[in-house]
């Protein structure tokens, strides 16, 4: 408490679209509730996998498309913005068969 004004402060580990009431005694507050926009945090590479419709299996010369969903360290998915993301494939017998740098935006299927 600060001359008569008290502060309130929280944290989420989810994103989404919170209302926030505050009360006093079960009575709400005037002007709560309030909306907040929680957006996702910084990527992590650590609560991601690529994913998509393949197998271990992939036909040489042709494109074996995965999908790659970005997410924040909560599991948060990231569906605005743009990433770039680099590929490396390779094998025993060929350590670096390709290197390609993927820009993809979120939201637009995240191929690559």
């Amino acid at each position: 408490v600060s001359g008569g004004t008290y502060t309130v402060s929280y944290q989420s580990t989810r994103s989404g679209l919170f209302s926030i009431t505050v009360q006093i005694g079960g009575a709400t507050v005037g002007g709560s509730a309030v909306t907040e926009s929680v957006t996702p945090n910084l990527l992590s590479a650590a609560a991601m996998a690529p994913g998509g419709n393949y197998s271990s299996v992939v036909v040489a010369g042709a494109t074996n498309p995965f999908t790659l969903t970005g997410k924040d360290a909560y599991g948060n998915v990231h569906t605005v913005g743009s990433v770039a993301f680099a590929a490396i494939i390779g094998n025993s017998s060929h350590p670096s068969v390709a290197l390609q740098d993927l820009t993809t935006s979120a939201g637009s299927g995240g191929e690559g």
